[in-house]
């Protein structure tokens, strides 16, 4: 008994690229509609262009009082540490944190979810729980902003010892 099935799967993939081609289409005619955009141009400032040097302009700044990186030293596995980031709002305009993002789930972040004023401070808080951690740890936290650039990468360092429990 001989069972013949290369014409029926043929049979389905010509059928299966005819729904595929049916369907890129008919997406590709939808969506080339008439689209209303609600966003000015006159909204967005582009301060870099390709033949120009950057200009900041009037926007934000993000300075911090003692750096972007904070060495805990010698700690004991099982601690909680915490470092207060201090910055400075040293543009023309309202600095925007759309996002801390951190390098692992063992540190979160505290940030201000507020536009921080020209010439105001704030503060951005970065807890690392050691726990069943040890050696020579690095944390770190992407901060997305409306600045130029747009990320600032904060850095925590420890030396984590284990802690002798009988």
């Amino acid at each position: 008994m001989k069972i013949y099935t290369t014409g029926i799967l043929f049979y389905k993939s010509k059928i299966m690229k005819k729904i595929f081609v049916i369907l890129l289409f008919g997406s590709l005619l939808f969506s080339c509609g008439d689209t209303k955009h609600d966003v000015n141009s006159d909204a967005v400032k582009n301060p870099a262009t390709a033949d120009s040097p950057v200009d900041n302009g009037d926007l934000p700044v993000m300075v911090f009082e003692r750096g972007t990186k904070y060495d805990f030293g010698h700690a004991q596995s099982g601690e909680i540490l915490v470092n207060t980031f201090y910055f400075k709002n040293e543009g023309k305009s309202d600095l925007i944190i759309s996002d801390v993002s951190t390098s692992c789930g063992c540190t979160v972040s505290e940030y201000p979810s507020k536009p921080v004023k020209a010439g105001e401070e704030a503060t951005i808080t970065l807890t690392f729980n050691t726990k069943g951690r040890k050696g020579h740890q690095t944390k770190r936290a992407t901060v997305l902003t409306n600045c130029k650039p747009n990320r600032v990468v904060l850095t925590l360092t420890a030396d984590l010892e284990k802690t002798d429990k009988k």
